[in-house]
């Protein structure tokens, strides 16, 4: 699901640029070959202006687009030019985003355990969920305690019967281990 959420993201600027391009190339023919059957009715020629304004903020760049029937009249679609290229973005730009982020919590949740908890506030009020990891959670119960404490306490053991730790930093830190237990008891 996150692989097709990035390409739907990268498929929403590919078609950003698609709009983009013909704005500052010459030859235009490609895109607007490509976009003629969805702007123009069937024997239309579908054309590109460019438009440029300047402003005091700074030089902006548009396109009119225009359907010619074969009779030399000729209608303006640049709206729908437009509202295509907005939805062509915004459609597999909010899907993909969505789909990543999803399969972001997804890949998360599957890393952290979680519990979930609900707690009421009182009458009228809504019930408020918290979610509290395992490893935090178990923590709280004595048991589960007692069997942390021992293996920090081995693992403290082992780095100090390996020489990783000298016997003042193994009493120190066992003495805080200790303390800590006490306190959470």
């Amino acid at each position: 699901m996150g692989k097709l959420g990035v390409f739907l993201i990268i498929l929403s600027f590919v078609t950003l640029a698609f709009g983009i391009v013909p704005l500052f190339v010459e030859d235009k023919e490609p895109f607007l070959n490509i976009m003629e059957p969805i702007l123009c009715a069937p024997g239309e020629n579908l054309t590109m202006e460019v438009v440029v304004t300047h402003h005091y903020d700074g030089t902006g760049y548009s396109g009119d687009f225009d359907c010619h029937r074969p009779n030399e009249t000729s209608y303006d679609v640049t709206g729908k030019a437009f509202l295509l290229g907005a939805a062509s973005f915004t459609v597999p730009f909010l899907i993909g985003l969505v789909m990543s982020i999803r399969a972001f919590n997804h890949a998360v949740r599957g890393v952290i355990p979680t519990n979930t908890a609900h707690y009421n506030t009182g009458w009228g009020q809504p019930s408020v969920s918290t979610t509290v990891s395992n490893a935090f959670h178990s923590m709280n119960t004595p048991t589960a305690g007692n069997t942390e404490l021992t293996q920090r306490l081995k693992q403290l053991r082992d780095a100090y019967d390996a020489g990783m730790i000298s016997h003042e930093e193994y009493e120190r830190t066992r003495a805080d281990l200790l303390k800590d237990f006490a306190n959470v008891g």
